[in-house]
């Protein structure tokens, strides 16, 4: 069975750890600088706030814990993809391409499923915080980093990396909490919780009440493994290479295949996710997927393409010069070139060092040749969601 975490059971602890929270002394003028930021962009924040219903506040606050406030980084994961024609590459993988700024911060909203009739206490909005990031802490019991490092809440353990976890590597980015709390001093306009209905007298029905969010610990190492095969056969390679564990890529490919299959977007394995994996066909793939080159994977970021392309280059320039120097001293042209190689192995003919370096430079350029046909053929095919 999968485990899960809702709003409602949450909140009293939401509650409890921001009444208690104390904000490391040290790290009080960082915290300022950093909601300075944020005010100085509370124009930006606040179209945000009327196209969506989400506080301008923990707009900004977001935004700087994925972009540090930089406009240029999108407000999903910072990266820096408006007006360049690419998709997202980290996770939430494959979403854009992007124009504004203004244009990606509502797709990430979306994402998530929030609306103007969603209602943003300080306890929702610490759920909606860790449901943005992740709720991957809960699994080895530590208190988010993403929510409460720089306060008294949070001594240290952080993942380093997609599925890697340092329970003794201490955060030194500033948590969201903390920052809320010095951005509400410094600008009161952006305190959101005036008139906000407590968490505990949520209405049964209430949307931020049915949030779910499922844990890696719910499934079996086998069951996750079997649900990233199945995903990556169907096309979705946002989940990367299986490895049984659950993560944020793991969580971007179920993603994707709900959005695909017309389901509502949580990247949670619920049962009618489960039931559609299960009869799913393999990934539409559209006209201009069909049409897709070796040059488009590049493009667009595909590692395997942009390995393999340089692989050719170096492999037919290597082979190039290796014939012109074989052929150069066949004919006694390269003689004052080659008597260093003549020093230590004389008995081998350079023309034949040439020839074999030619022969190595060919056999690599066939293989990157092979390797990048099998990307394309794969992305084409729909057998691979590639970087498109």
């Amino acid at each position: 069975m999968t485990t899960k975490y809702t709003f409602g059971a949450l909140a009293p602890e939401y509650a409890r750890r921001w009444a208690a929270m104390q904000i490391k002394p040290a790290k009080v003028r960082s915290l300022d600088a950093v909601a300075r930021k944020i005010i100085a962009g509370k124009a930006e924040y606040q179209r945000v706030e009327v196209d969506t219903g989400v506080p301008w506040a923990v707009v900004g606050v977001l935004h700087n814990r994925e972009a540090s406030c930089d406009f240029n980084g999108i407000l999903h994961n910072g990266e820096k993809i408006l007006g360049t024609g690419r998709k997202t590459r980290l996770v939430p993988k494959g979403r854009g391409p992007f124009k504004t700024w203004h244009e990606a911060a509502l797709d990430a909203i979306a994402i998530k499923g929030w609306d103007k009739n969603t209602v943003w206490s300080i306890e929702f909005f610490l759920f909606a915080s860790e449901v943005f990031n992740g709720m991957g802490y809960r699994a080895h019991g530590v208190p988010s980093a993403y929510l409460w490092s720089f306060s008294d809440q949070y001594l240290k353990g952080k993942y380093v990396a997609d599925h890697d976890f340092n329970p003794d590597v201490v955060d030194q980015q500033m948590g969201v909490a903390p920052l809320m709390k010095r951005l509400f001093i410094l600008d009161p306009s952006a305190d959101f919780t005036s008139g906000a209905t407590p968490a505990a007298d949520a209405a049964p029905d209430d949307p931020s009440d049915s949030v779910t969010i499922n844990l890696d610990d719910g499934l079996s190492e086998g069951e996750v493994l079997a649900l990233q095969q199945r995903l990556r056969d169907l096309g979705y390679s946002e989940v990367g290479r299986p490895d049984g564990l659950w993560g944020p890529k793991t969580t971007a490919a179920v993603s994707a295949f709900q959005a695909t299959a017309g389901l509502p977007v949580s990247g949670e394995l619920d049962k009618t996710t489960a039931a559609a994996l299960a009869t799913s066909g393999p990934r539409p793939v559209s006209d201009a997927r069909a049409k897709t080159t070796a040059t488009d994977l590049r493009k667009a970021g595909d590692p395997v393409a942009e390995a393999s392309f340089l692989s050719k280059v170096y492999s037919a320039v290597a082979g190039f010069f290796a014939l012109i120097f074989g052929a150069a001293q066949q004919s006694g042209a390269a003689v004052g070139y080659l008597s260093p190689v003549r020093e230590f192995v004389t008995d081998v003919p350079p023309v034949a060092w040439f020839g074999a370096v030619a022969v190595l430079a060919a056999i690599i350029w066939w293989q990157a040749n092979r390797a990048e046909r099998a990307a394309v053929a794969d992305v084409r095919s729909g057998r691979d969601a590639g970087p498109l």
